[in-house]
């Protein structure tokens, strides 16, 4: 028999979320299937994050090429003291939204929408903060981490305020058009610095080639003038051996005259 049902997880609080009414989360048949599901979801979710920070951790040399090529998708792009800022501080504000959203946590779809705008906030505010990624190329990347997070904190909170004052219907068309408008103009403003950066390692990798082609063709262009002065030092010396010997014959004939 196939139940049909998802698990909300609310303190100790007993929710019946089933399509039949006779099943009861945390009690009867459900309860071996709830503590299966609980010890996944924290191997999954809490203890893989966390070994592979215990990993890094105890690591002698952190920003060494051997880490980089086992950790890098972790650990690249940020400051040697941040380096944790993606296993920690995003597998965080993953995890509290998810739980937000997916769970009993609030009661019900409006405080989840009032809470996404604080959560919002408070990795803007983190973010905006510690300014963990590299300073590369004017501290790109921090602009843009903070830039999209304020994006996200905008979003969530018209929303919030949606709910909360109740406006009419032509504030709340206008209030969705500006939030509209901000959103496409952000992800454009994203697209372009992408683009730019897409371009930028193109221009890059072409200067490269053509480095490597004219370098080779200045080897080629040095062995050909190698091996021309080499043959024609070959037949500069074979000459003047020949005059040499010339000069000597010509010498021991005028000896044997004399004589």
């Amino acid at each position: 028999m196939k139940l049909n049902y998802r698990i909300f997880l609310y303190a100790f609080k007993q929710i019946c979320v089933c399509d039949t009414e006779d099943t009861q989360c945390w009690s009867g048949e459900h309860f071996p299937l709830a503590i299966i599901a609980v010890v996944g979801l924290i191997i999954w979710c809490v203890g893989l994050p966390l070994g592979l920070f215990l990993r890094i951790c105890s690591s002698s040399d952190r920003q060494s090429q051997e880490n980089f090529r086992k950790f890098g998708f972790f650990i690249e792009g940020f400051e040697p003291s941040f380096w944790w800022w993606d296993i920690i501080v995003k597998r965080f504000d993953i995890a509290t939204m998810t739980l937000v959203a997916y769970t009993s946590l609030a009661p019900d779809d409006r405080a989840k929408l009032l809470l996404f705008p604080n959560l919002s906030a408070f990795q803007l505010y983190l973010s905006a903060l510690c300014r963990p990624f590299a300073d590369d190329q004017a501290e790109l990347l921090d602009f843009l981490d903070t830039f999209l997070l304020a994006l996200r904190f905008f979003c969530f909170s018209s929303l919030a305020v949606v709910i909360l004052l109740n406006p009419s219907a032509e504030a709340t068309e206008a209030m969705s058009v500006t939030v509209l408008v901000v959103l496409v103009v952000g992800f454009s403003y994203f697209a372009v610095h992408a683009a730019s950066q897409v371009l930028r390692k193109w221009s890059l990798s072409w200067e490269q080639d053509t480095d490597s082609s004219s370098m080779e063709s200045c080897l080629e262009l040095n062995v050909l003038m190698f091996f021309q002065s080499f043959s024609d030092a070959r037949k500069t010396n074979r000459e003047t051996c020949q005059n040499a010997c010339a000069f000597v014959q010509g010498e021991i004939h005028v000896i044997v005259t004399f004589l």
